[in-house]
């Protein structure tokens, strides 16, 4: 512990000086600020704990958990991990209490690293993700294919006491993927998300559990509860960067924010605040909102070559992102305010381009991404003429080539979601 302590006095020394010197600040954006520059081999990743506390794990022949006590400028090994491994990933609490994992182990510590403390678990197999439901219970996801080959098994594993001992609490056999985010809202719910979107759900804790298929999105990047009974999931969704809500503990899910018009850019998914989230990604774009996903405002930063990989909220006006292609920490000074994006369409209205047509028509939809539709051609007798698409809908045109027996006529174009039904006449002229 007098090691630590002095490790830090001397740390907050040395960045102090160095902040006196005003090294290392450089804008890219009116609200962001430079923080440090990482040498070679460059950390996968960065978290920060408070403002002044912040981690960082590099991949050298074993993890190397780095520590800093003055906001990032200065860094130093920690040495008293009880893992010679070091940990994969670092799941952070609050101001305090953080938990380090790799494949077989769980770390956890309750005064801020000072001293650590190595969880007894069950019969592990490939530890993938934890969190923490409060300083007592937490969860992890095991990914299981060795014992029970061919089959997979992924466990739920709880601690009810601070990380020591772990117990499984629910097995899915089948093959869902791996678990790869667990989140915990105030209410007392607990949601985690498979790789092959599927998911499962506990409301009491981790008591009982509960299956749903499938997750709103795909290839998710994040999971987490920004209030109580409220649950985020950004990830893809036919190709362009999605964000789902839900506000009955993960049970129906509403696509709140999409860009249709870009590929796939998020890369970490921040909740600290009670309401407030922070998305952030490649060429430095963000997506922040104040109101627990409700609205967004989107940024980008003046820099095209800056790679967020992951970020950390402090407070309403301060928030750290690290760059993990550069190596550079940067924070953000300012207000993450939440002024409305370009809307995600919640009325349903569809069209038929061109009209007449020959052959090939495009059909362009205006509805919520994540919703079922169903498209059909009808001749004037009502006959149907050919089944268009049918499902989840994950782009918002579609292009349709008539079969080729398909006489020239009057054609009607119906468009059916599970509340809504529109018409179009379309004419066929070969």
């Amino acid at each position: 512990m007098t090691r630590i302590q002095s490790v830090f006095n001397q740390l907050k020394r040395l960045g102090f000086a160095l902040l006196l010197l005003g090294w290392g600040v450089e804008p890219i954006h009116a609200a962001w600020e430079r923080i440090h520059t990482f040498d070679e081999p460059l950390p996968y990743k960065v978290k920060y704990q408070t403002p002044d506390v912040a981690w960082a794990l590099t991949w050298l022949d074993t993890v190397l958990l780095s520590m800093s006590v003055d906001g990032g400028y200065c860094w130093v090994n920690i040495e008293n991990y009880p893992i010679d491994t070091g940990p994969e990933d670092i799941t952070i609490l609050d101001s305090l209490h953080i938990a380090g994992h790799d494949y077989m182990n769980i770390v956890t510590s309750s005064n801020r690293g000072a001293d650590w403390h190595t969880g007894t678990i069950d019969v592990p197999s490939e530890i993938t993700c934890i969190a923490f439901a409060d300083t007592q219970i937490m969860f992890a996801g095991d990914f299981d294919t060795d014992i029970h080959a061919p089959y997979v098994y992924n466990t739920i594993l709880r601690s009810t006491d601070g990380g020591d001992t772990w117990n499984p609490v629910d097995v899915l056999a089948g093959d869902w993927g791996r678990y790869e985010r667990i989140a915990c809202s105030t209410s007392g719910t607990v949601l985690a998300l498979l790789s092959e979107r599927a998911m499962v759900r506990s409301r009491d804790r981790g008591d009982t559990w509960h299956r749903h298929f499938p997750s709103p999105i795909s290839q998710a990047i994040g999971l987490a509860s920004p209030d109580s009974a409220v649950f985020l999931i950004a990830g893809e969704l036919g190709g362009h960067p999605v964000v789902a809500r839900s506000t009955n503990d993960g049970l129906d899910w509403t696509i709140v924010w999409s860009d249709t018009a870009s590929s796939n850019w998020f890369r970490d998914l921040a909740v600290n605040v009670p309401g407030l989230v922070w998305i952030v990604g490649t060429d430095g774009r963000t997506l922040a909102s104040r109101d627990g996903g409700l609205s967004w405002n989107y940024n980008q930063t003046d820099s095209s070559e800056t790679d967020f990989e992951n970020a950390t909220i402090i407070s309403s006006t301060l928030g750290y992102a690290y760059d993990d292609s550069n190596g550079v920490i940067w924070r953000w000074n300012g207000e993450f305010v939440s002024a409305n994006s370009p809307p995600v369409p919640t009325e349903f209205s569809f069209s038929a381009y061109p009209n007449p047509f020959n052959s090939t028509l495009n059909i362009s939809l205006s509805l919520p991404l994540y919703q079922e539709v169903k498209i059909t051609l009808y001749d004037l007798l009502g006959r149907e003429v050919d089944m268009i698409h049918r499902g989840r809908l994950d782009n918002t045109t579609l292009s349709y080539t008539t079969p080729p027996t398909l006489a020239s006529g009057i054609y009607f174009l119906r468009a059916a979601t599970t509340s809504q039904t529109q018409m179009q006449k379309v004419v066929l002229l070969k």
